[in-house]
């Protein structure tokens, strides 16, 4: 049973029928998500909600995610308003170390801290410590780039057919192609490939989000774990 039976559903696997080379679950219904654009408003924002807010999930409470956001990989089921996700073949698994620090540079962009932002992606890999100028301010509006639909917007909510995110990353990606100096860190192929994705499904859909209060939530419970820790 899923933790968010009213959010997400994944389908039960016949574990008699199951063998190393053939996974058998059952049957579920739904349309692929890129394909609601003619339903009504609501159900275009629940589906985008689901899908950023499963990012965050995948991330940082479950620390697995399944990296390819292709659109059949998610059915919408209409009767239920929940999202049916039905294949896990490139599930990825990310390690603590990892995930705290970029947790924290998602929390800089959040905050437009650029010191706390580079001060994580130099640990974590981003960056070497030794790059010019140009390439600082590059990734530091990256970083604020991937963070836009946090920032403060009437109502808490990011209307994601505004296309800003878009915007903001073409104007940066010609100065980090001609300076970055290290490949980013191997996790984050995969890792931005999904988070695009789903960027980009929302952008299609236009959705209407509550992203900040995702992200604050995320965020919050992310520190609360860390405290237990201790």
């Amino acid at each position: 049973m899923s933790p968010y039976p009213q959010d997400y559903y994944t389908p039960h696997v016949f574990t008699d029928m199951t063998t190393k080379h053939l996974l058998c679950t059952e049957f579920i219904d739904g349309v692929e998500i890129d394909t609601l654009n003619n339903q009504p408003q609501e159900v275009k924002d629940r589906a985008g909600t689901l899908l950023l807010r499963l990012c965050f999930k995948e991330l940082f409470e479950w620390k697995i995610m399944q990296t390819d956001p292709n659109p059949a990989n998610f059915l919408y089921d209409l009767n239920k308003n929940r999202l049916n996700l039905i294949d896990f073949g490139s599930g990825r698994l990310f390690d603590d170390k990892f995930l705290d620090a970029y947790m924290e540079i998602i929390h800089g962009g959040f905050i437009d801290d650029r010191d706390k932002i580079l001060h994580y992606s130099k640990e974590v890999g981003f960056l070497t410590g030794q790059e010019n100028k140009e390439m600082l301010n590059a990734h530091y509006l990256g970083v604020l780039a991937m963070a836009e639909p946090f920032g403060e917007k009437p109502n808490g909510i990011y209307d994601f057919s505004s296309q800003q995110i878009l915007k903001n990353v073409n104007e940066i990606v010609p100065a980090m192609s001609k300076h970055r100096l290290t490949p980013p860190p191997k996790e984050i192929y995969s890792l931005h490939r999904k988070i695009v994705g789903s960027y980009m499904m929302c952008i299609k859909l236009k959705s209407r989000v509550p992203a900040r209060a995702i992200f604050i939530d995320t965020y919050n419970n992310w520190l609360k774990a860390a405290n237990q820790k201790k």
